[in-house]
């Protein structure tokens, strides 16, 4: 699904002298480092932390998601019997896990929740993928830790 990419942002030295850019890992995220040679010598300094752009995931990637981690009933919730995904569970799979939160928020619908009330509690977006409905609880795609899913035809006991 995702694939690791090397691309590189302009940097800007305020002179004339020859950058070259060189992309490096640090503490878990990708730091371009620029080296920057002139008359001064050379030096190196971080210039910007660079994010790729996302994969666009497809439905048949989130179908290959879906088999690969660990669902767990919520027991917290029986009259509300759902399962839920946390993204430590699998780390490998972190990529995956944000790519598949961002195609829930993107391609899904918003509905309330809970549906029959008068005043809804929540208004999720849900992403129907067979037989299932997806969802995140809202918040941002980088702080999204848990994606839940709850069989369509099942309804609250």
């Amino acid at each position: 699904m995702s694939v690791a990419r090397t691309w590189f942002a302009p940097v800007s030295t305020g002179d004339q002298r020859a950058v070259s850019l060189v992309r490096i890992g640090c503490c878990g995220t990708d730091r371009m480092r620029a080296r920057v040679s002139g008359e001064a010598g050379r030096r190196s300094v971080v210039a910007a932390t660079v994010h790729p752009a996302p994969m666009v995931l497809t439905t048949d990637d989130a179908r290959g998601y879906i088999a690969r981690v660990r669902w767990q009933f919520a027991k917290t919730m029986p009259q509300w019997p759902h399962e839920y995904t946390v993204r430590e569970w699998r780390p490998d799979l972190k990529p995956d896990f944000l790519e598949f939160a961002a195609l829930i928020r993107g391609e899904g619908v918003v509905k309330p929740w809970p549906r029959d009330a008068a005043h809804p509690r929540y208004h999720h977006t849900y992403l129907e993928l067979d037989g299932w409905e997806y969802w995140t609880m809202g918040a941002p795609l980088p702080e999204t830790t848990v994606i839940n899913r709850a069989r369509i035809d099942q309804p609250p006991v």
